[in-house]
């Protein structure tokens, strides 16, 4: 594996040389650095989302614009009906390796619980950017694999106005509204936004015909959601943010047998933050805290029956999950350019987790209670250097995280049959505090202005989470045990790429890279099988396996043919493989050589776009390869095609009307845990601003 990376490094070598000769790269501002900086100056690969794409786009909820970045594998197959999606970057599987930052605010949770992205609008979205490769130097945990940072819209005009109605598939119906204002001061603005959006959905039956039986029905959608932002700016570089969110859903599974709701899920989320930045001494200073706390509740019905013919029904449980999710954090950031010695960034940050969860059973007596707690402290610094010629930048800097796990256990009150299983890992889990050190050095050099190239090693940490180390209970795979003895995860990323615009009309960019994990958690079977209504599963538990290798190479192409017509192409390719497997540790089979479940090889994304006076149109295509989907590879998911297609159009100034349609050719999959996917899903929307 590793021959083949080299050679792959050799021929992007090769290409690069190639590629010299003639104009300078797009300047869009990012953040992946925690500083202002030209795109064309960050030695690391960057994929940014603007304001105008997500436009373009037909999203119905924010992790569809993922879609179209290279690398990123969404997982929503239910499209809205699904209770949340999963995303992953560059053949890292778990979402939970990915750091999501909303207007700087962390997004993962100390549970490990996944992110829900139906509370985040894309039309409140300024801009997207998507950081690939380990970012832990600056970020710490979750951030394995990238960070994807999602910055909010502001106010932009002394008064606005928008309203948006929305009509689709299954009787989907949902109306938007935001306003905004701003007011000049004597010593600065301030302005204010307030926005909320409402949704109802009828649904589909997610199973198909040959998996169909009579608890079988339609899912189902409501939710609401709101907010509000107060931005102050005064004078030189003093501003301060005040912001709080409000999101509340529920949404059915399609399985109804006795309760008038059958199965559902239910998040409710409030978010608070504050942020101030100001100028202090000749540097920068920037503090935030936030808080964020997450209700959920989920209710399953289900039967079980006998494991032969006529597989009789033999029991109904009913049984409801109550988590409280809560998350307190705080960041202090302070930059200053020294002559010589470039710009320095240090800071500190924190965040504090907790997790308490009961699970009911209303058909039994059990009680199942399931608590813990993360407590983070980091101290980060980094140097950006550019030379006198601006054309060689290097950036180096590194993270110390400690974490320390504390108040885990696992109980159960009045257990009976249901739960015996259970027993054995019931008790309390001792402390344990965990670090370590992450360090970055990445360097780019512009070797003609058109033409750049650079080259970075970066390290990723991630510390385990509170659901793999507390919690024993049935997961969709099977029954899953708690590993309160997990270690820490790190990853080595070896990376080089460059950026080529041959002329006005057409960029081209790419990268190919190595990476090298330990400790690498990953869910292993133990060896024993328990039924659940007639169909046998795996015993697994979230274990350090041992070491594993990630590579890949990526390509993507702008070319603008003409003034009213862009295409638009990314190519992926991703291999990872466990190098080592520790078969005296694990009771199953050895997984030496065998590819990570949940990671596509190859994945293409296409866009056609067109503008003229009459209607903009944006036709997109999406292919993911076939994938594993357990740890010993035996059992495959198939590949997917998938065309999307946009339709939009201005009537005069104040009016917009647009047609979504996702999966255009009515393509339907089933995934590896037998639900069907949404199909052709379609809106129609009719936009007011004021």
């Amino acid at each position: 594996m590793k021959t083949r990376f080299l050679y792959l490094s050799l021929s992007l070598l090769l290409i690069c040389r190639a590629m010299q000769a003639q104009v300078l790269l797009p300047e869009l501002v990012v953040t992946a650095t925690r500083t202002e900086n030209k795109l064309s100056d960050i030695p690391t690969r960057v994929d940014v989302i603007s304001r105008t794409q997500v436009s373009q786009y037909p999203a119905n909820r924010a992790d569809d614009l993922f879609r179209f970045i290279t690398g990123a594998n969404v997982d929503r197959w239910q499209g809205i009906f699904n209770k949340s999606a999963s995303i992953t970057l560059r053949g890292i599987n778990s979402a939970q390796r990915v750091l999501v930052l909303l207007d700087g605010v962390p997004l993962n949770k100390s549970d490990g619980g996944a992110i829900n992205w139906n509370r985040i609008s894309p039309d409140e979205i300024e801009r997207i950017e998507v950081v690939k490769g380990p970012a832990s130097a600056l970020y710490g945990g979750n951030a394995m694999a990238g960070v994807i940072s999602i910055i909010s819209k502001e106010p932009e005009k002394d008064r606005n106005f928008r309203t948006k109605l929305t009509y689709g598939t299954y009787n989907t119906l949902g109306i938007k509204l935001s306003g905004s204002e701003r007011y000049t001061l004597k010593k600065g603005t301030l302005s204010w936004k307030v926005y909320g959006n409402t949704e109802k959905s009828n649904g589909y039956v997610p199973y198909p015909d040959s998996l169909r039986d009579s608890i079988n029905t339609k899912t189902y959608l409501s939710d609401a959601m709101g907010g509000i932002q107060l931005v102050y700016k005064g004078e030189k570089s003093f501003k301060s943010t005040l912001a709080y969110d409000y999101y509340h859903d529920k949404i059915g599974d399609g399985v109804k047998i006795y309760d008038p709701d059958g199965g559902f899920t239910s998040y409710q989320t409030n978010t608070a933050r504050v942020a101030v930045e100001d100028r202090v001494g000749k540097g920068l200073l920037q503090f935030n805290i936030n808080f964020g706390r997450e209700d959920f509740l989920q209710q399953k019905e289900s039967l079980k029956k006998e494991k032969t013919p006529p597989y009789a029904v033999t029991a109904y449980q009913l049984y409801q999950t109550k988590s409280l999710k809560s998350d307190v954090g705080a960041g202090l950031n302070y930059m200053i350019k020294i002559p010589t010695y470039g710009r320095i960034t240090a800071g500190a940050d924190f965040r504090n987790g907790g997790m308490n969860s009961r699970d009911t059973y209303y058909t039994s007596t059990d009680l199942v209670d399931v608590e813990g707690n993360l407590l983070t402290s980091a101290l980060y610094i980094q140097n950006e250097w550019v030379s006198k010629s601006d054309r060689l930048h290097i950036n180096i800097g590194g993270r110390y995280d400690y974490v320390t796990f504390r108040n885990g256990s696992f109980s159960i009150a009045e257990p009976s049959a249901v739960t015996s299983i259970l027993m054995p890992y019931v008790g309390d889990y001792k402390s344990t505090n965990w670090s370590a050190f992450s360090p970055k050095l990445g360097i780019r050099y512009e070797v003609t202005k058109p033409f750049s190239v650079y080259s970075s090693y970066s390290s990723g940490f991630r510390s385990p989470i509170l659901d793999d180390m507390c919690r024993n209970g049935n997961i969709t795979k099977g029954l899953k045990l708690a590993n309160p003895d997990l270690k820490p995860e790190k990853l080595k990323n070896y990376e080089l790429g460059c950026d080529w615009k041959p002329g006005k009309k057409i960029s081209l960019n790419t990268a190919v890279f190595y990476s090298i994990g330990t400790d690498f958690q990953y869910f292993v079977g133990t060896g024993d099988s328990i039924y659940s209504g007639t169909i046998p599963k795996p015993v697994l538990k979230r274990e350090n396996i041992g070491k594993v290798g990630i590579g890949g190479f990526e390509a993507g192409i702008d070319y603008q043919l003409r003034p009213d017509l862009l295409f638009r192409m990314n190519y992926g390719w991703y291999q990872s493989e466990i190098l080592s497997f520790d078969v005296t540790t694990f009771v199953g089979k050895d997984l030496t050589g065998k590819q990570l479940m949940e990671v596509a090889p190859n994945q293409l994304n296409t866009a056609i776009l067109y503008k003229s006076k009459i209607i903009d149109f944006g036709l997109y295509y999406h292919y993911v390869d076939r994938q594993f989907t357990d740890d010993e590879n035996t059992i495959i998911a198939g590949s997917t095609h998938i065309f999307d297609l946009k339709l939009s159009r201005a009537f005069g100034k104040h009016f917009n009307a647009a047609a979504n349609i996702q999966n255009l050719l009515d393509k339907r999959y089933i995934d590896e845990k037998g639900v069907l996917n949404l199909g052709r899903f379609m809106t129609m929307d009719l936009s007011f601003s004021l």
